[in-house]
């Protein structure tokens, strides 16, 4: 069986600045408290360098589609 490997943009806008944004981005742990309805689970793989560079998750989400992607 192959496996398909795809990357998925999006564009938000959001009310906050920009150090609350990435705030709540490198909490990724946190994603699926949330979001819990597409961030099915969130496992830190790797927490990288103290500046989190190199850090690794591993996602279980779902969206609107019928499809659930790791």
């Amino acid at each position: 069986m192959a496996i398909n490997t795809y990357y998925f943009l999006t564009h938000w806008t959001v009310e906050a600045t920009l150090d609350e944004v990435c705030e709540i981005l490198e909490d990724t742990a946190s994603l699926s408290r949330w979001w819990p309805s597409v961030y099915l689970d969130v496992k830190i793989m790797n927490e990288g360098d103290t500046k989190g560079v190199g850090k690794i998750v591993k996602q279980y989400t779902k969206g609107w589609l019928p499809y659930r992607i790791h």
